[in-house]
């Protein structure tokens, strides 16, 4: 027997050994943890990043919720300081729903609108009126692809005059959170909807 075939033999005599006595998985086994390890890592940073997400989420629906407690505060109170809590750049849409007539419409920057409120609010007896408006819960959802953005839909009544408003929330460069975008429907009640799916 030659010396090559000798060593040849036995290495398969140390394999042979290895495999009947179940240590062979020693020789795959560091690689094998490693990869494991790797895998529980991966899994552990996936539901980090999870609830890191959820948190963020709650964090804005509780500031935006916040900001609609605000809203009700000033306006049942004729403040005019309801106008800080729109951004400079909000865009707001009136529609005031008649069933015998068309829809009338009005666009207004935050400047227009916060004239509006300020007058508005100067009308002493507007004071009770609005003192008597009932708000309902609102409902907030996070936007999917907006930034530090939440959509937020209430509906709130003056006696027979009732409001559906539609609100696009986003929190400003200084930390503020601020209307950026509103939509307000405002109809009679005792008339009926005229387009009661909008």
């Amino acid at each position: 027997m030659t010396g090559k075939l000798r060593d040849r033999l036995g290495a398969l005599t140390v394999l042979l050994l290895l495999a009947q006595t179940g240590a062979t998985s020693l020789i795959c086994l560091p690689s094998a943890r490693a990869n494991e390890e790797k895998i529980e890592e991966r899994k552990e940073e996936k539901k980090e990043q999870k609830e890191e997400k959820k948190e963020a989420v709650a964090e804005d629906i509780a500031a935006a919720e916040k900001l609609y407690e605000q809203y009700q505060k000033l306006d049942k109170a004729c403040d005019p300081a309801l106008a800080d809590l729109y951004a400079p750049e909000a865009q707001i849409e009136s529609e005031v729903e008649r069933k015998d007539t068309p829809t009338q419409k009005e666009k207004y920057n935050r400047e227009k609108f916060c004239a509006l409120i300020t007058k508005t609010f100067a009308d002493p007896n507007l004071s009770k009126i609005s003192a008597t408006t009932e708000y309902d819960q609102a409902l907030l959802k996070k936007k999917r692809r907006g930034k530090d953005t939440v959509e937020v839909e209430f509906h709130a009544c003056q006696g027979d005059t009732a409001m559906n408003v539609k609100w696009l929330v986003r929190k400003m460069p200084s930390g503020k959170w601020q209307i950026v975008k509103e939509n307000a429907l405002t109809y009679r009640k005792s008339m009926g909807r005229a387009h009661p799916n909008r």
